[in-house]
């Protein structure tokens, strides 16, 4: 035992010996640290000792270590002796499964606390824990240094200078880390989102409403947990309509937040949500609205201020805005150019950065010392008056029909047309008619007016406010020669039209009633066509100055005097009418007894040939000469009838009067009655009575002409006196 420790303590001498005269016995230890993301690995430090330094029973001598290290040796190592070309290699191998492990064993190795540092940061974005040692590598062999210096009853100093540490090395997931001092182990496991961009993505409204989108791209470098954690927290910031989702493109993480149709304070509450922050705001900084015109101009506060996470130092950042049809959005009243050129100073001006123009918005690349910034911005949706087409209907008489439709550049929304058409009706106050109109997308304001020249110039001046008029003068002494000539004059001012420097285009027809023809006064400025052909106005833009002499082709007077000469006409015939049909039926009224005396002296002979005939036949043929006389007399009396028909005037006659059934009854009573007595008295009568019979006949004659004679003279006067009292 006495020589073993002889042994080693000529090893220890030989080493000193070795370190100061320069040559070997220092024992040279180095670090190997292996570990993962989570901090799980071993610690390996090695010892060298040279050959160099043992004499012929060096291995007594290494035994004797190999038994004090077998000892001495923590139970948080593990060791091993391996003989190499030209030395002895001790390896102590210390294995944990975390940073806190890993701190608790070191600890006990040395024998005391707080030479491993532990730091630990963790926020939403980023999770790093830092590991900083103030110990050598060889000061894990304290336990050895202590044991040797107390068995040979040496300084632990002197036995320290016996080691030197040459190397110490960290290796994390396969990649080597570059230590701050090579001499003190030291470790950072950061890991944190890493932004890319951010963009707002702003929709403004027909509305006057926002749409916004927000995009935020990023590398998640983090572990699963701390995703798990940013996606629940994101999704807890949406405010109610809101909508979200999470993507992959070009190896990055995106995520983007929608709302729509906001007003300014809903779009600056959904912005302050998805940021997290309570400076974002948009605010309405001036407002200019009217009947032809609607202009807003917004002031936005943007913080990214918590967007620049551990070692981000610049940020791209891209505002953006588009428009609905109809509506333009104005970035700024600066051009390209000039904004160009004053971007080149953003570095300069830090407090007051200007962004390199894009279309409908700005971009720029932020850094840690600009992360809040302004924007205003101006956004000018008008619904101006881009047309203004007049038709003035003129006629002779002074009387006007005008039709004035103002065109606007776009359809305005429904609340806004209703407010157009309110104001019109009361500007108009009832002298001129207000309608609206909307033809192949082309919003337009229809304004009629009627009258006079005094009355449409009223109208015109109330409704625009303008100093417009228009007059009129007609020639009566034109009806002459048929033709009413008249001549009209009239200014029209569209002044109150002038938006935003731009004059609206003016159409000006004018149409003539009835056919007119248009002749051009030496004061007409401007051509004027009639029949719808128009006249557009380009010189003076804002105002129409036509100066016109229309000459009407009236045909009314030839239509008057034509209808007089037919009305005068027609009474004449009337009258001559009335005078001939009143002579007429006085004629007829004197020729009447003369035609019945002719129709008895017609009756009286034939009914002589006819009784003469009788005589001269057999009485068989009795019954024709009977039949003969009954149809003679029964003629006489019908032709006498037909006579007095076409005599009798036309005339009312009285409910009371029935002459013409009496005279037929008394006719057929003669005929029924006394005609068919003779006959059968006839009958009975011989030839030697033919006398007698002759006489009998004659004196049958004789009274029945007597009869008809004053049947007739009675039936005349009663029908003279009917028409006398008519």
């Amino acid at each position: 035992m006495k020589k073993q420790a002889k042994w080693l303590l000529l090893l220890l001498i030989s080493v000193m010996v070795m370190l100061v005269t320069g040559c070997g016995g220092e024992v040279r230890t180095s670090s190997e640290t292996e570990v993962d993301a989570n901090w799980t690995g071993t610690r390996t430090i090695t010892a060298r000792f040279s050959r160099s330094t043992f004499n012929r029973e060096a291995d007594t001598t290494i035994k004797s270590l190999d038994r004090l290290i077998q000892a001495e040796c923590p139970s948080q190592l593990e060791w091993e002796r391996v003989l190499k070309s030209g030395y002895y290699e001790y390896s102590f191998k210390l294995s944990f499964t975390s940073m806190e492990d890993y701190k608790q064993k070191v600890d006990a190795i040395v024998g005391e606390a707080g030479h491993v540092i532990i730091e630990t940061v963790d926020t939403l974005y980023e999770e790093q824990t830092v590991l900083r040692e103030d110990i050598e590598p060889s000061d894990l062999l304290i336990w050895l240094k202590k044991a040797i210096a107390k068995k040979e009853n040496e300084s632990l100093a002197n036995v320290e200078k016996l080691f030197r540490d040459y190397s110490n090395e960290l290796v994390c997931n396969g990649e080597e880390v570059k230590l701050e001092d090579d001499d003190y182990l030291s470790y950072s496991n950061d890991r944190h989102v890493e932004f890319k961009g951010i963009d707002f993505i702003t929709d403004i409204t027909q509305d006057n409403l926002f749409n916004r989108t927000i995009e935020i791209r990023m590398l998640l470098n983090v572990s699963e947990a701390k995703q798990a954690q940013i996606r629940e927290e994101f999704a807890a910031r949406l405010p109610a309509g809101a909508t979200s989702t999470w993507g992959e493109k070009e190896n990055q993480t995106f995520y983007q937040a929608t709302m729509q149709n906001m007003t300014p304070q809903q779009l600056s509450e959904f912005t302050n949500a998805v940021m997290d922050c309570q400076t974002n705001g948009m605010e309405s900084v001036s407002t200019s609205d009217g009947m032809f015109q609607f202009k807003q101009e917004f002031q936005e506060n943007v913080d990214l201020s918590s967007y620049f996470v551990a070692d981000v130092h610049e940020l791209p950042f891209l505002y953006y805005a588009k428009a609905s049809d109809g509506i333009s959005f104005v970035s700024s009243e600066k051009d390209k150019k000039q904004m160009d050129n004053e971007s080149a100073d953003v570095e300069q001006n830090n407090n007051n950065p200007e962004f390199p123009y894009a279309e409908n918005g700005y971009q720029i690349l932020l850094d840690d010392n600009i992360d809040k910034i302004d924007i205003t911005f101006l956004f000018d949706n008008s619904y101006e008056v881009s047309s203004i087409d007049i038709t003035t209907d003129v006629g002779w008489n002074n009387k006007f029909e005008r039709t004035i439709v103002l065109n606007y550049d776009r359809v305005p929304l429904q609340k806004e047309q209703e407010s157009i058409k309110t104001t019109m009706q009361e500007e108009a106050q009832g002298l001129s008619s207000i309608d609206l109109q909307t033809q192949e997308n082309q919003f337009g304001v229809v304004v009629k007016q009627s009258g006079t020249a005094d009355e449409i110039t009223k109208a015109f001046q109330t409704i625009f406010n303008s100093d417009s008029y228009v007059s009129y003068e007609q020639d009566y002494t034109g009806m002459l020669r048929f033709a009413m000539p008249y001549q009209f004059e009239e200014k029209l001012y569209f002044d109150q039209f002038f938006v935003n420097g731009e004059e609206p285009e003016i159409v000006y027809h004018t149409n003539f009633l009835n056919g007119e023809r248009v002749q051009e006064d030496d004061i007409l400025s401007g051509r004027v066509t009639a029949n719808g052909k128009g006249y557009e106005e380009s010189s003076q833009g804002l105002s129409v100055e036509v100066a016109v002499v229309t000459t009407q082709q009236s045909y009314l007077p030839i239509f008057l005097i034509v209808l007089g000469i037919l009305i005068i006409g027609t009474v004449l015939l009337l009258i001559i009418r009335w005078v001939r049909n009143k002579a007429k039926k006085k004629k007829e009224i004197h020729s009447f007894p003369a035609e019945l005396k002719t129709t008895e002296a017609f009756s009286n002979d034939k009914l002589d040939k006819v009784i003469e005939e009788s005589n001269e036949q057999p009485i068989e043929g009795n019954s024709n000469l009977e039949k003969n006389i009954t149809e003679t007399a029964s003629d006489s009396w019908n032709k006498r009838d037909a006579n007095w028909n076409a005599w009798k005037p036309l005339v009312k006659q009285s409910p009371v009067i029935t002459e013409p059934n009496e005279i037929a009854a008394v006719r057929e009573e003669k005929k029924m009655v006394d005609i068919p007595s003779i006959r059968d008295g006839k009958k009975t009568v011989t030839k030697a009575q033919d006398s007698k019979v002759l006489e009998a006949e004659v004196q049958w004659k004789e009274e029945l002409e007597k009869a008809l004679a004053q049947e007739v003279n009675k039936t005349i006067d009663e029908r003279k006196e009917e028409g006398n009292q008519v």
